[in-house]
């Protein structure tokens, strides 16, 4: 993806080597006029809502297998080789498309974003999801997610992109989820791959997805773990990171992390550190959880991070808060 900023008068662009669908974004109020040269050639374009099944299928056959299709809903667009939207297409285009917007919402949801203000308002800009190269693993970066193109019959990747099941396919949420975060909640290297699932397992607890049998199985593993000494542990070796947030979720209510993620934006710290995090959750938990966190590794008793959590003179948590079971409430509807 190839962005260009567009300049008052003329603009003249050249297509590269390996071409790709053109989109203009006009952000101001005047008018502009595009000229397309011969070289140009249309691409089949659904919009949810706006596109006769049958318009959408006559440009599907008019296209050879490597032209590019785009599938557009309210907050996201799908783009795919045509060969690859054949391949792995259920026959209601439509259902793809929704699919992505379910899988969104909900995340949205997830994320405290209900419209009550501006800060709580999800972006206006499309997400795109997009067919990327083979020989990459999946990724997302600011305004668009990418998975690896492939050619097995039970590639999870293309089935999530254009195979009508984004929302019941862990990677696509996890992706997504990666446009929910906020710098503070993703510091790193602790948490910038472990927060975005917040927003992921929402999803889940509404539609069963190809992870949700697996998360079931971890507590045993992950109860024997939070068994050892504290000195013993350091949480980037735990063997399910997400659970510290699921028992969390569990034991202060559904919305515990929904209300976290709304204060996080109402109340951005300077800094976004281990101590800013910690403190969040603690001033979200209204209690201190310097013990929960030592005990899943994440900081030592009487380090900088520790001290600092001390400091905020909080009440104890309840006790127990490391043998709740995560993963509770996974959802088996489609």
């Amino acid at each position: 993806m190839l962005e260009l900023a567009l300049t008052k008068g003329q603009n003249i662009f050249i297509s590269g080597p390996n071409g790709g669908a053109l989109h203009f974004r006009n952000n101001g109020s005047n008018d502009f006029r595009v000229l397309l040269g011969p070289q140009t050639e249309p691409i089949p374009y659904f919009v949810l809502g706006q596109t006769p099944p049958d318009d959408w299928h006559r440009m599907l056959k008019e296209s050879d297998r490597m032209t590019q299709v785009e599938l557009v809903g309210n907050h996201v667009v799908i783009a795919a080789y045509a060969d690859t939207y054949r391949g792995y297409a259920p026959e209601d285009v439509g259902d793809i498309v929704r699919s992505h917007e379910k899988a969104l919402e909900i995340e949205a949801e997830a994320a405290g974003l209900d419209g009550s203000s501006p800060i709580h308002s999800k972006s206006k800009m499309w997400i795109y999801a997009v067919e990327s190269m083979s020989s990459f693993s999946p990724h997302a970066s600011t305004g668009y997610i990418a998975l690896p193109h492939g050619t097995d019959p039970n590639n999870a990747y293309m089935y999530s992109l254009v195979g009508g099941q984004a929302h019941q396919r862990w990677v696509a949420l996890h992706e997504y989820g990666h446009h929910f975060q906020s710098r503070m909640n993703s510091v790193s290297p602790l948490f910038n791959e472990v927060s975005v699932n917040i927003y992921a397992a929402a999803v889940a607890r509404r539609h069963k997805n190809d992870h949700v049998d697996v998360f079931r199985q971890r507590w045993p593993a992950i109860k024997k773990w939070l068994a050892k000494p504290r000195e013993e542990k350091e949480f980037l070796n735990a063997p399910d990171h997400y659970a510290l947030f699921e028992q969390l979720r569990v034991a202060f209510g559904t919305s515990f992390l929904t209300d976290w993620n709304r204060t996080i934006r109402e109340n951005p710290p300077a800094q976004n550190t281990l101590i800013t995090l910690t403190s969040s959750l603690c001033k979200a938990a209204r209690c201190n959880l310097a013990n929960f966190f030592a005990d899943w590794g994440v900081i030592e008793e009487s380090d900088a991070t520790w001290k600092a959590l001390e400091a905020l003179d909080l009440p104890l948590p309840p006790t127990g808060l490391i043998d709740h079971e995560p993963y509770i409430g996974l959802s088996d509807n489609p």
